[in-house]
This record gives structure tokens, C-alpha cells and sequence, in this order.
């Protein structure tokens, strides 16, 4: 059994949940996660994947004005949607919205549930994460064990890349 510590097992497992380390968010998180699990639960794992793949599709570019599948614009939504701070936090940001870690609900809502239904069907034939784990592929094993490391200098090595290329 992994130990992870007292914060890790508090955030990530529901049997913490009156430790001092529990916080309100995470309620609120297992609260939207056992709403989801109560819904999802009930729909065929394959045909889930389908239908939230397809709405991930469909719903991919609506922060910019439509919907539609693999790149063909075949709705466009109202102008109005995109008018003020209200209709950004419903994930329809105005024109002058400039955010770097913005990410809406939509689309990625639906990739997350299609991952969901892909691990149930993954689980239903017995290939779980365990086996998988076996495979070494070194350079991914050098990167998982260096990982702070790779983090720290990968920006700047892509900064200093990017300006070389800016001035050619």
C-alpha cells in the first residue's frame, strides 16, 4: 500500500473526510464527482464514450462562436452570448477576455466524462493501469523520474529556441 502522507490521502481519498486537512473545495468536489458517478453510472460505458466524444467534438470551438466537428463551422452562436464578465463565467468569454490559464467547461467537460467511460471500459477488460505497468520505455521512465528537473528547464530552453527563431 502506497503512504502518501496525511495531504495526500485528504485530498484524495473520501474515508478523510472529517481530518482537519479535509477543506471545503474538496467537498464541493466530491459532491459534483458523486453527482456525476450517480448519472453516468447508469449509461452503457461504450455508448457514453461515443456520445461524450462527439459533444467533446462538436462543442470544441463554442469559446469562439460555434459548433460543429472537425473543424467545419456548422453553427454559429449569437454574438450576444459573448457580451459581458457574466456570459465568460458561463464560459463564453467577450472579445476583450484575456486569461493564460482559462479553461471553460465546455468543451473539456465532456472529454473528462469521456475518460471516465474509457477507464470503465479499460476496467471491464481487465486492463487497468497494473498492466500496464510493467512496460519501461526508458526515455519516458528517465523523464517521470526527473520530472522537476525537466519542468524547471524546459521553459527556458523553449524560450531561448523560440527567440533563435524569431530572428531568423
Amino acid at each position: 500500500m502506497r503512504n502518501s502522507g496525511i495531504i495526500g490521502d485528504a485530498y484524495c481519498n473520501p474515508r478523510f473526510k472529517n481530518s482537519v486537512w479535509y477543506s471545503y473545495i474538496s467537498r464541493k468536489r466530491y459532491a459534483c464527482y458523486d453527482f456525476l458517478e450517480k448519472v453516468l453510472c447508469k449509461i452503457n460505458s461504450i455508448i457514453g464514450a461515443v456520445i461524450s466524444y462527439v459533444l467533446f467534438e462538436f462543442t470544441f470551438k463554442c469559446n469562439i462562436g460555434y459548433l460543429g466537428f472537425f473543424g467545419m463551422n456548422l453553427i454559429e452562436l449569437p454574438d450576444s452570448l459573448f457580451a459581458n464578465y457574466f456570459t465568460a463565467f458561463w464560459e463564453f468569454p467577450y472579445k476583450q477576455f484575456y486569461s493564460s490559464d482559462y479553461f471553460s467547461l465546455f468543451p473539456w467537460l465532456f472529454l473528462f466524462i469521456f475518460g471516465y467511460f474509457l477507464y470503465n471500459i479499460f476496467e471491464s477488460k481487465n486492463l487497468n493501469a497494473k498492466s500496464f505497468s510493467n512496460v519501461d520505455i526508458k526515455p519516458f521512465s528517465f523523464l517521470g523520474r526527473h520530472s522537476l528537473i525537466v519542468y524547471l528547464f524546459h521553459q527556458p530552453i523553449l524560450y531561448v529556441i523560440c527567440t533563435i527563431i524569431n530572428y531568423i
